[in-house]
């Protein structure tokens, strides 16, 4: 295995795939999680646009199915956390503690985030997120399959400490917001429920404390389009912006606690903004999932 496949950071671009092709596990997560007016939050994976075609050698990881809590029920998924139920999904689909993981979904749904902290939780490393997704791979003219991978191929033995200091509960979001014992943030719109003690940060302020005025001017793409501005600077200018973004010191020297969420999306904004943190170095953070908070 080439050596720089094991130091992956968290967003990855297409060079590097192609040059590691090979080298690591990759997940298509592709789906959707639309808000449906007043009616509520429609979440889905996208098998089909999978087997139209997929990067080569990628497997395809439902985000509403695999590893997702029976509590769930039809709705926006929850984290399974009983290894028992997610190490036999996820060894079947070829995940190994000695093979780096690549997600990416269409480029734009942020459904790879969401994986990418899933298998943050459970303790694999490294796991990195595709920029610019499969939209960015078709656009370059790169190879397709359309098959999937033997599964008999696919299966390894996963043995990982879980890190579940890496998710929170809504309790544990309002018990630090009343107290001030960790900066809390809802990740999102303006419109968000008031949550006291909580600030709330739109990707427009995102883009904007990473210097792309030209797009946050405009606040096009949502968390996609900062995932995209964060790929361009250094560890250390991502840790200066959330810093000026949170309010709060971040980078790896920091010892400050960060609880995010997004209700309105069942978590994929929350997600996208942890792995900024991780890629700015920043180890003390988590995400929740739920969606009332």
């Amino acid at each position: 295995m080439h050596a720089h496949a094991r130091t992956v950071g968290p967003l990855v671009d297409l060079a590097w795939l192609q040059r590691n092709l090979e080298e690591v596990r990759i997940y298509d997560a592709r789906g959707r999680a639309e808000v449906h007016g007043g009616s509520g939050l429609s979440c889905s994976g996208d098998y089909d646009a999978y087997l139209e075609g997929h990067v080569p050698g990628a497997v395809f990881v439902s985000w509403v199915r695999d590893g997702v809590a029976a509590g769930s029920n039809g709705g926006p998924p929850l984290l399974e956390l009983d290894p028992d139920a997610y190490v036999p999904t996820f060894e079947a689909r070829g995940l190994s503690a000695e093979i780096p993981v690549v997600v990416y979904d269409d480029g734009s749904s942020l459904t790879a985030v969401r994986v990418w902290w899933q298998l943050t939780v459970y303790g694999a490393h490294p796991v990195a997120v595709l920029e610019g997704g499969w939209n960015a791979w078709k656009a370059a003219g790169l190879k397709q399959e359309l098959y999937e991978p033997c599964p008999l191929k696919l299966s390894s033995v996963f043995e990982a400490e879980p890190a579940p200091q890496h998710r929170a509960t809504a309790q544990e979001l309002h018990e630090a917001a009343a107290e001030g014992s960790a900066r809390v943030v809802l990740v999102g719109t303006a419109s968000h429920p008031a949550l006291p003690g909580a600030v709330i940060v739109t990707p427009a302020q995102l883009l904007a404390s990473l210097g792309d005025s030209a797009v946050s001017a405009g606040a096009q793409g949502g968390m996609a389009a900062v995932l995209a501005s964060a790929s361009r600077v250094s560890s250390s200018t991502l840790a200066a912006g959330l810093s000026e973004a949170l309010g709060c010191p971040v980078g790896p020297s920091s010892r400050q606690r960060v609880l995010l969420a997004s209700p309105q999306d069942a978590a994929l904004s929350a997600c996208g903004l942890a792995l900024l943190l991780a890629g700015a170095g920043h180890k003390d953070w988590a995400v929740c999932e739920e969606l009332h908070l």
